[in-house]
């Protein structure tokens, strides 16, 4: 029986990794699990495991949402490995990264339906509750989502139990050693002019754990990307885009957020009012989205012939029931787009980005 791989006795799993917390929770909870990129890394493969095993076990819809969280975060700090070189070592690493990022994402896709089911019947109880007597009209739609979250449930495990993540370690530890033994090189704090003020003074530092140059300048690079991503995307939205458009706003958000809890737990800079903005933004962006998709969902069975043929008396109730979720999604999207991101948001991102570069080429 083969022991432990050389980067887990370096880099135990904590025992409280950050990417195990709420989603919610606050930047800065866990002062105690920012660490190096290679601690992170290994703490969110082994949170991943873990509720690999309670989707298995329980089918929990917590565990469901909060496994799909996790491969998106890794799938964040898997990204630092990588970069633009044309070297033959970068190609190899970049092949084999994009292979781990790939099995993360279809896992995640395969869990959709079963985590869109759980959040419309979450809505639908929601619902019944506020609604006292009048709450038995969801009862036909409740039913017919409860016998699909059965049938993605066990599409979901069986996927699941044919795919793991245990290898994922070794995996990274071949690369570590293989391609990136500088990855733990300390670098030095740096300074930088913010042009914003036109006042010269200290970046935000890189200090604590060791940020080597190659992620430094991957993160730069990619967190310029996703800035600027998300800030043109942002500005492009209004009440009457296309709902496809305005959902692309909310994954640019999740993308440029989770780089950013990523840097912070590797101590590069402080941005706690920037997090909290970006994950408000997010959560409204969802509530809109989840009224969008239940709405949705409803016209699509009820259009089918033999459905409305069927129940046809519970087609109309279950019409008058998108009809509702549609009249608090229309003023919210009036309220909440076009999303203008907040000043403060470009300057401690370019500032960073300005730091991460001086860092790259110390």
């Amino acid at each position: 029986m083969s022991g432990p791989s050389p980067l887990q006795k370096t880099f135990p799993e904590p025992e409280t990794d950050s990417s195990a917390m709420p989603d919610n929770a606050p930047p800065g909870a866990n002062e105690a699990a920012r660490k190096t990129l290679n601690e992170i890394l290994v703490g969110q493969i082994n949170t991943l495991i873990g509720y690999r095993r309670g989707v298995l076990e329980s089918g929990e819809p917590d565990a469901i949402h909060k496994l799909r969280v996790t491969t998106r975060r890794l799938q964040a700090s898997l990204d630092m490995l990588q970069s633009e070189s044309d070297d033959e070592r970068a190609h190899r690493v970049n092949a084999i990264i994009k292979k781990l990022k790939d099995r993360l994402r279809r896992s995640r896709r395969k869990l959709a339906n079963l985590r869109n089911t759980d959040v419309f019947l979450e809505m639908l109880a929601d619902s019944t509750r506020k609604s006292g007597r009048r709450g038995k009209r969801y009862e036909l739609f409740a039913a017919i989502l409860r016998a699909r979250r059965d049938r993605y449930d066990e599409e979901s495990r069986a996927y699941l139990k044919k795919r793991d993540f245990d290898d994922f370690v070794e995996i990274l530890d071949r690369v570590n050693s293989e391609f990136l033994n500088d990855h733990l090189t300390e670098t030095r704090p740096s300074e930088v002019a913010d042009e914003s003020s036109g006042a010269k003074e200290k970046a935000r530092r890189i200090s604590g754990p060791a940020v080597s140059q190659r992620v430094a300048a991957r993160a730069a690079e990619r967190l310029d990307e996703r800035f600027r991503e998300f800030q043109r995307l942002a500005l492009a939205s209004h009440p009457g885009s296309h709902p496809a458009e305005l959902h692309q706003v909310r994954i640019a958000a999740k993308r440029l957020r989770y780089l950013l809890e990523l840097l912070s737990m590797m101590q590069v800079g402080e941005f706690e009012k920037e997090l909290r903005w970006l994950r408000a933004v997010q959560e409204k962006i969802g509530n809109w989205h989840d009224l969008h998709a239940i709405e949705e969902e409803i016209i699509g069975t009820v259009s089918r012939r033999s459905f409305m043929r069927e129940h046809l008396a519970g087609s109309a109730e279950m019409l008058a029931i998108a009809a509702n979720f549609r009249s608090r999604r229309i003023p919210l999207a009036r309220n909440l787009f076009p999303i203008k991101p907040p000043r403060s948001l470009a300057v401690v991102t370019n500032r960073l980005v300005k730091a991460l570069r001086r860092e790259a080429h110390a």
